[in-house]
């Protein structure tokens, strides 16, 4: 009797952690064999435009298949409800910035003046995340040197209303009580450079497996994200 019951509780259980499975907003992987749009592989329509570069140069080898280097240019994907998260949100992407001291931007929904939208930034060799939520600004960075440049690193932010969280290889390096929802910018959503002047905060050296999650994803499910359990 429990030979026969077994299989049917596997299954049962199995299904029961694939629903659990984050899905994400949008996924911007570059696997594109050449052109200028960078497809958000989700279905979802979140399709950006690469400007103010060859983007037949911008496809390389990456960390899962292939990455792209902006090499002084950006990403732009136009504005949609579905990318304005009050929270919970979770931003995550491998990089291998070339520069520790500098700011680069990763995505970059938000500007410098309005306390609106949202951003996550590499900068001085650590990740800093900001949020708006139409009265102030908050960021919550990482400790100095703790994202080297020169390395793949797989880096990810979380706001579940509450607490900001930054990871690096899903270790928890910075927590930080924040609280607000996130005010909508309506303006377009930038990947590798500032939401204002693209010329600035250019991202140098690559970006790879970009996601979008409506959701504050675990330390379980960061460490899922990252691809080392595989």
């Amino acid at each position: 009797m429990k030979t026969r019951l077994f299989l049917p509780l596997v299954i049962v259980f199995a299904a029961s952690l694939l629903a659990d499975e984050p899905k994400p907003v949008a996924v911007w992987s570059f696997e594109e064999a050449s052109g200028d749009i960078a497809k958000d592989v989700t279905g979802n329509g979140n399709d950006g435009v690469i400007k103010n570069t060859d983007a037949s140069k911008c496809r390389v080898q990456g960390i899962v298949g292939k990455a792209i280097d902006l090499n002084g240019g950006y990403i732009e994907i136009p504005d949609a409800k579905r990318l304005n998260l009050p929270g919970p949100i979770t931003v995550c992407a491998w990089i291998k910035p070339t520069e520790g001291r500098t700011h680069m931007a990763i995505f970059c929904k938000k500007g410098d003046v309005q306390p609106l939208g949202y951003r996550f930034s590499f900068a001085w060799s650590r990740v800093f995340f900001e949020i708006g939520d139409g009265t102030e600004k908050f960021r919550t960075s990482s400790e100095g040197w703790s994202v080297p440049a020169g390395f793949w690193s797989h880096v990810a932010a979380t706001y579940d209303g509450k607490t900001t969280r930054l990871y690096r290889n899903a270790q928890l390096i910075k927590e930080e009580e924040v609280t607000g929802p996130i005010a909508p910018l309506d303006r377009p959503m930038v990947i590798g450079a500032y939401l204002g002047r693209k010329d600035a905060y250019n991202f140098k050296g690559l970006l790879d497996q970009l996601k979008i999650f409506d959701r504050a994803i675990s330390p379980e499910g960061i460490f899922a994200l990252t691809d080392f359990a595989k």
